[in-house]
């Protein structure tokens, strides 16, 4: 097995590996991807900004190719194989496991403290995710509400300034 550091003063990634190839990040079972969120994404989720922190994040687990373990895709190997009719420890759980744990690990470190309790008991990174979109994807009434009230002002005060 191989690692690989590559960092400068506003990244740093960290990519363990055993095939010879290093662009298989995401598609290699033995590949583990750590982001360095506070670099690779800076734009911290709120409860006004989940469609401009989507894209952000989306992007940078498409590029790594993570995108199963968000979307469900890549589900967790189960916990034993056999190999020559003998039941062992899958080995790809393992790395699934940490891959997974380091994928919510930085969803959890590109939101805010306050939406924390939003996904405090998820287990990972699907779970969190899906726990993030149904809060803030679909438009609440409070969220609404609060649009109006924007959109009211900007009338009022365009209406007032053209007076």
């Amino acid at each position: 097995m191989t690692a690989l550091n590559a960092s400068s003063s506003s990244q740093s990634i960290t990519m363990i590996y055993s095939s010879s190839s290093s662009h298989e990040i995401g598609s290699s079972s033995n590949t583990i991807v750590s982001i360095n969120v506070a670099a690779q994404a800076p734009l911290k989720l709120t409860a006004t900004n989940y469609r401009s922190w989507k894209l952000q994040f989306h992007t940078l687990i498409v590029g790594f190719d993570l995108m199963g373990f968000i979307n469900g895709q890549k589900p967790c190997p189960s916990a034993t194989i056999k190999v020559n009719d003998i039941t062992v420890t899958n080995p790809a759980r393992n790395i699934w496991t940490r891959q997974d744990q380091l994928l919510l690990n930085a969803i959890l470190g590109s939101i805010s403290p306050s939406i924390i309790q939003f996904i405090a008991s998820t287990q990972t990174a699907c779970d969190a995710w899906s726990a993030l979109a149904n809060t803030y994807a679909k438009p609440s009434r409070g969220h609404i509400m609060h649009l109006k009230g924007v959109l009211t002002n900007v009338i009022f005060l365009g209406t007032n300034a053209i007076s």
